[in-house]
């Protein structure tokens, strides 16, 4: 999982770094903000993009603190567990 989760933080990067250096007439026609003949830099798509795959990297290489999470924990999305007296 590790290693699906890396790759996926290199491809946001190296799509944050298009974005970031290169005029949105010349980013690939699949790239979202694609615009013929502009010299527009796209700096919130680059920013987006090296947000989450920096987040990947922080979250696969930054070890936690805690160790496994309480099975309490992860299931408080109901009312009656996020009050419950232990």
């Amino acid at each position: 999982m590790k290693l699906v989760v890396i790759v996926r933080g290199v491809a946001l990067l190296a799509v944050a770094a298009a974005y970031l250096l290169v005029p949105a007439g010349s980013l690939p026609r699949f790239f979202p903000g694609f615009e013929a003949w502009s010299d527009h830099i796209h700096v919130k798509h680059g920013l987006g993009h090296w947000g989450g795959g920096s987040g990947g990297f922080r979250n696969c290489l930054v070890p936690r603190q805690g160790g496994v999470m309480d099975a309490t924990v992860a299931r408080m999305s109901s009312p009656q567990l996020i009050f419950r007296t232990v």
